[in-house]
């Protein structure tokens, strides 16, 4: 995990040893990393659980640095199905993650990938972040498919429900990375007459207006992502 300059920058997707082949940090070595640095607050996000939830939190509360508790969940649209990084704001926020969490491996036979239909987060979310993840997850995927117009579609039906929620309740957040994702729609959507597939992309510099991108042969997006501060609902640039 990449040290900030700024004490308050948040790392909202750290991936511990439960995130089975992804993540290999513990988290007593975490907790040493927040008090070393003096971190003010520090986000898990383990792909399809919560299992280090109550550990994390108990630990890094020790240093004084606050838990911020989120997920990586399975959504499927269509016949597409990705992650999407879900962040509790509240104990509201981390009861709704437990219930979506819970019902991705309840509600499916014994050989589906646990995975929730995403009209899942049209129904009654509330206290809850929404990100919208990778290149690798359920966005990319259809973005890679060249479905920009149902990515926009989503964006519209999803933004009802998590427009409010970038930084309602957890006080300590002051700087945030955007995702990648949009900023490629946000591409695209200026280009749709000239870009087609994810072929137009690949080797191509773009700037866009929160940094610069290009997705290389393997189709994974090298970028240089601004930073903004967040005050009052707005953002403003600091680096």
């Amino acid at each position: 995990m990449q040290n900030s300059n700024n004490k308050h920058f948040t790392h909202f997707k750290v991936h511990t040893q439960y995130s089975i082949c992804e993540g290999a940090i513990k988290i007593e070595s975490l907790k040493d990393f927040c008090k070393e640095n003096k971190l003010v607050s520090v986000g898990i996000c383990d792909t399809e659980n919560l299992c280090g939830a109550l550990e994390f939190s108990e630990n890094i509360s020790k240093v004084g640095t606050q838990p911020i508790i989120g997920t990586q969940i399975n959504f499927k649209y269509e016949d597409t199905t990705g992650l999407l990084p879900l962040i509790a704001l509240n104990e509201n926020g981390y009861k709704k993650i437990i219930e979506l969490s819970s019902k991705s491996y309840l509600e499916n036979d014994v050989l589906s990938k646990p995975h929730l239909d995403i009209k899942e987060l049209l129904d009654n979310i509330s206290d809850v972040i929404l990100l919208s993840g990778t290149n690798h997850g359920l966005f990319g995927k259809l973005f890679e498919k060249g479905r920009f117009d149902e990515i926009q579609k989503i964006y519209k039906d999803l933004l009802k429900n998590f427009k409010d929620n970038y930084n309602k309740e957890i006080s300590n957040i002051e700087i945030i990375a955007y995702d990648t994702i949009p900023l490629l729609v946000s591409i695209w959507n200026e280009k749709k007459d000239k870009i087609f597939t994810i072929q137009d992309f690949r080797n191509k510099e773009f700037k866009g207006k929160v940094g610069i991108f290009k997705i290389n042969q393997y189709n994974f997006a090298e970028h240089k992502l601004d930073l903004y501060q967040v005050k009052k609902g707005t953002f403003k640039k600091i680096n």
